[in-house]
């Protein structure tokens, strides 16, 4: 398995590195996303509000992880 999709495999996958997780998948697409629209409304790009607009976009993202950090499934130990 190749470096990046072993990258994507971790950010998507819960501890035990085998189930998806669907809030982390659906945060890195709402960052993608985030990052598309605002490449697309480049004229009117203002660095404030970007930065202001992606902090609560990836507080909400960590927000969320840390809420179901508790019922993550951990480590397989076989």
């Amino acid at each position: 398995m190749n470096l990046l999709s072993r990258v994507i495999k971790d950010c998507s996958t819960v501890a035990n590195g085998k189930d998806f997780d669907v809030g982390r998948i659906l945060g890195t697409l709402g960052v993608f996303v985030y990052l598309g629209l605002c490449v697309v409304n480049w004229a009117k790009f203002d660095p404030q509000t970007y930065g202001i607009g992606f902090a609560a976009v990836i507080a909400g993202m960590a927000a969320a992880l840390a809420i179901q950090h508790k019922t993550e499934p951990g480590e397989i130990k076989e």
